[in-house]
């Protein structure tokens, strides 16, 4: 039986009217228990602490939210001036069904779950997530914007800190300690007391059952990590540490490029070696205030990017990968919509093609004073090529108005090259929280470039952006959201990424969700509408248009489902180039598609996601297939990989193309800290294979030995004339980094 006891002051749910502020938690104060006594990292739980300090109540959240629990579930919280400390007994009648598929740091496929979610600074809107297997394998991201919009837009998951989790089974269950440095959450003392806030859950895959401290309502999307819903948890006389790390690093390696002779008859091989040196430094000015500086960046251990084919008229948007950029991300973030936003960090040490550029030094300061966050980043890049040495440049404030889950922000960023050319964008935004979960956000932005300094004082709209948005959140029963951008026509955010500007954008979408109890096998069912037009400033023609429905369901073992249908137009002024040299003609086009996508249940061991798309495109038909295979193949050995093919044609001009990409993972992990990882991508657009190999010896946060392969292999050499070399290019790299702490 699951138990039952209380927290301190326990009471019913308390009903935040106050600037109509949401649920949270329980709505009460709870404060763990302080303990002088060491705590030895084992997993074992045999401290007299444990057995003193009491368990936190939890309620199963899904599949079905309030239903009996069908495993015992026992947590426990301590702290002590440094540490807070977690220790679970996960019970399970049948010890087989316990999923331990991976010892891959960062990487969940499908496993149980121990996790705790952190508001450090009890913001209602950013917080950490620690989550540990029955594998003592750790995963930690960090939650921007309260978890709105999910996975890949405010759950950060290349974020890292340093923290430790000991586990171990039995024939009764599995069981857990998590340790966490005060040190590496940040936060902030009144007197001698500090509130954070925090939720905590256990997740068993083979039932999809998950149960949730504080008592919340599934009614939340991801309700069991929003900040917003953690419990108000009080820590007395804890250490407001100011650590320093010192994290130095060595490289060598050689690299070998194939060019072209200057006669232009052979590509040769040109070999080069490298030897680096750089450092990396933490300090934690005060408990909310760290200061980071980096020397000579390097980031030679960051996984490939994920091959792409790019059918509009857009650039492709890459997410960020580089360890540096990932800490307190969110203070720095100004996402317009979609994936638009003033600061995008792969502007920083990246070509447009990719290629990396040496940052030679720069810092971040980032945190809160008061109720304010602060976030002030400069980076000097090193020239190459035709390139210039460039200065970029981020500061961003973000203070609480009208309630915690409420804010008004300033942003500034800069560009400036060593030829002359520069570039600000100022802009501030206000995000508003209202009773029932209501939302209107306002943003303003402006930019100020070398090309335009003589006439941007007059001309506001030209260079300028404009978007209000107002939404009603959740998950069961109607929601919305409206939005309208304009956008003028020399608005550069040159630190950013704007797929298009001169531009007016209405935006609409209506939906309904509902959550199904007792019987039924269907956990969530919900459907939706949108609207959205895009029209030219400089005519008031139509750019495009969408208009898509949507249906979806969850059933209780996890299966999701989703069917979409979808009205597009579009209207190109210009000849619009595809792969393979296809062109598609300037003109208008109406485009009806549908699309079906397939998620197995995270329960089996072997799975694969589907995706199904079909339909006209432009003047001609498309149909898209997707395949996402994964297997576990053993908690040391894990197996994925991805399928995408895009078969074109247009009928009427008897042209077309088949572009094929393929994506193999290969994972595997001897223990906690020696891993590796193969990833192979083809691409038929590119007529190239690329191979990414890592090792991994990882004794201790922070102290890290990489060995790293990469290499690019032409499969078609013989379509242009010389002949391309088989292998374009090849690198080996070798990198160890050992941070020293004070």
């Amino acid at each position: 039986m699951l138990l039952q006891k209380t927290v301190p002051f326990p009471g019913l749910l308390l009903v935040l009217m106050f600037a109509g502020l949401p649920v949270r938690g329980q709505g009460t104060s709870w404060q763990p228990m302080y303990t002088d006594a060491e705590i030895i990292l084992d997993g074992r739980l045999e401290e007299t602490v444990w057995q003193s300090a009491p368990p936190v109540g939890t309620v199963v959240y899904e599949p079905t939210y309030g239903q009996t629990p069908t495993e015992e579930t026992d947590i426990r919280v301590v702290y002590d001036r440094n540490y807070l400390y977690v220790g679970a007994r996960l019970l399970t009648a049948d010890p087989a069904t316990i999923r331990a598929n991976s010892l891959y740091r960062d990487q969940y496929l499908g496993d149980d779950i121990l996790a705790v979610i952190i508001d450090p600074f009890n913001d209602n809107l950013n917080g950490l997530w620690f989550m540990a297997t029955p594998a003592g394998t750790r995963i930690d991201m960090a939650i921007s914007a309260d978890g709105g919009g999910g996975f890949g837009r405010s759950i950060n998951r290349s974020w890292n800190t340093f923290w430790d989790v000991a586990t171990t089974q039995d024939e009764t269950g599995w069981f857990a300690e998590v340790r966490i440095p005060f040190s590496s959450l940040g936060f902030q003392v009144t007197g001698e007391q500090t509130t954070m806030g925090m939720s905590m859950y256990r997740f068993m895959a083979t039932k999809n059952e998950r149960h949730v401290f504080p008592r919340v309502s599934p009614a939340f999307d991801m309700g069991f990590a929003k900040p917003s819903q953690s419990a108000d948890v009080v820590f007395q006389g804890i250490a407001s540490a100011t650590p320093l790390y010192i994290s130095p690093y060595v490289l060598g390696g050689t690299q070998t490029i194939q060019e072209l002779n200057d006669a232009s008859t052979a590509y040769q091989g040109i070999a080069t070696s490298t030897r680096e040196i750089g450092v990396d430094i933490k300090s934690a000015i005060t408990s909310n205030l760290t200061l980071d500086l980096t020397i000579n960046t390097d980031f030679a251990q960051v996984e490939a990017d994920d091959a792409q084919v790019n059918l509009s008229r857009y650039s492709l948007y890459l997410p960020e990968k580089r360890q540096f950029f990932q800490e307190r991300a969110s203070i720095f973030d100004f996402a317009i919509g979609g994936r638009d936003r003033l600061f995008y960090s792969r502007r920083i040490g990246l070509s447009d093609d990719g290629d990396p550029l040496r940052i030679l030094a720069g810092g971040r300061l980032s945190g809160r004073i008061g109720q304010t966050d602060v976030g002030i980043l400069n980076l000097q890049t090193a020239s190459r090529d035709s390139i210039p040495s460039t200065n970029f440049g981020v500061y961003r404030v973000m203070t609480r108005v009208k309630n915690d889950r409420s804010y008004a922000g300033a942003i500034l960023t800069s560009r400036l090259d060593a030829k002359g050319q520069q570039n600000y964008v100022w802009g501030g935004d206000t995000r508003l929280n209202f009773k029932d979960n209501h939302i209107l956000t306002v943003q303003v932005a402006q930019s100020l470039d070398s090309d335009h300094m003589d006439t941007t004082s007059v001309r506001p709209f030209t260079t300028g952006l404009y978007r209000f948005r107002f939404d009603k959140e959740g998950r069961v029963g109607f929601t919305y959201s409206g939005a309208l951008t304009r956008v003028g026509a020399d608005f550069d955010p040159a630190v950013g990424f704007m797929r298009r500007t001169d531009y007016t954008q209405p935006y609409l979408d209506l939906g309904y969700g509902m959550l199904l109890s007792g019987d039924s096998r269907w956990q969530e069912l919900g459907a939706s509408v949108s609207g959205m037009q895009t029209i030219r400033n400089s005519d008031g023609s139509s750019e495009s248009g969408r208009l898509w429905m949507r249906l979806s369901a969850t059933t209780k073992r996890g299966l999701e489902v989703s069917a979409n249908s979808e009205y597009s137009y579009e209207d190109l002024l210009e000849d619009l180039e595809l792969i393979d040299g296809v062109i598609v003609p300037a003109g208008s086009y109406q485009a009806l598609s549908g699309q079906v996508n397939v998620r197995p249940s995270d329960q089996r061991l072997l799975r694969s996601s589907l995706s199904l798309e079909g339909g006209r495109f432009f003047d001609g038909s498309r149909l898209s297939v997707g395949i996402e295979p994964e297997w576990n193949i053993s908690q040391f050995v894990q197996l994925s990989g991805t399928y995408e093919l895009n078969r074109v044609r247009f009928h009427n001009r008897d042209e077309g193309f088949d572009a094929h990409i393929v994506r193999v993972k290969s994972q595997a992990a001897l223990n906690n800290q020696l891993s590796a990882s193969v990833f192979l991508q083809y691409s038929s657009a590119a007529d190239q294979l690329s191979t990414n190999v890592r090792l991994r010896y990882n004794p201790r946060e922070g102290n890290d030995l990489w060995v790293v392969y990469n290499d690019a292999v032409n499969t078609d050499p013989l379509q242009e004339n010389p002949r391309l070399p088989t292998v374009a290019a090849s690198a080996v790299q070798v990198k160890y980094t050992h941070t020293f702490s004070r």
